[in-house]
């Protein structure tokens, strides 16, 4: 296995050829940014330091996707800890 992707990367980097990313790829790596947040600062960070563009571009699209993700799980788990107050009477 291994034999074979360094063969297809001597390929690609021999010929010049850029590995383009699949649109479905690209949606699955958006969705698990968000769903899980981890992923896309990983995957995010990784591919900001690729040469290829296409990889850079998704990568940041990706972690700022995590980022999102993360900063509207803080709103969300805040006001969802206000709202007991809100509607307490006493």
């Amino acid at each position: 296995m291994n034999k074979n992707i360094s063969m297809i990367s001597s390929i690609v980097f021999l010929t010049g050829e850029v590995y383009k990313l699949s649109g479905g790829i690209k949606a699955l790596l958006y969705i698990l940014s968000f769903f899980i947040p981890i992923v896309g600062i990983i995957v995010g960070i990784i591919w900001l330091n690729d040469e290829n563009e296409e990889k850079k571009q998704t990568g940041k699209i990706c972690l700022i996707i995590g980022i999102v993700s993360i900063v509207l799980s803080c709103i969300c788990w805040f006001a969802a800890s206000l709202l007991p107050a809100l509607f307490s009477s006493y």
